[in-house]
């Protein structure tokens, strides 16, 4: 929500944002999003290799303007489409990730931020 344009309250009032994504995230009136996720990386990248999967889960109780096509999705979800989206070297996401699951995706993430690849 925070690398969005703005989130839009409930009075459908607008509080500006980081803007890198070019989308507003609107607050619910209820319950918009629960449940354990499991993700499977499309390409090799922050937290290693094609095909690696993760795990989080979500809590919202808000939901996000369909992002555009120009915005790369680094992960397919499990029950079918894409998120994990990227700009430059930024990841925004609405499933907290779970490093626990699989601990060498730390180990891909801080070699990534070292340039290791």
């Amino acid at each position: 929500m925070y690398l969005t344009r703005g989130i839009v309250d409930q009075d459908d009032k607008l509080h500006s944002m980081c803007g890198i994504f070019p989308v507003k995230a609107r607050m619910e009136k209820k319950l918009a999003s629960l449940g354990y996720r499991q993700v499977r990386l499309r390409r090799p990248g922050f937290f290693g290799p094609k095909d690696t999967v993760l795990r989080g889960h979500e809590f919202h109780y808000s939901t996000v303007d369909e992002m555009g096509g120009d915005i790369e999705r680094l992960y397919m979800l499990e029950k079918g489409g894409a998120e994990g989206y990227c700009h430059k070297n930024t990841l925004g996401s609405y499933i907290n990730l779970h490093f626990g699951f699989n601990p060498a995706t730390v180990t891909a993430l801080v070699d990534f931020v070292k340039g290791k690849k």
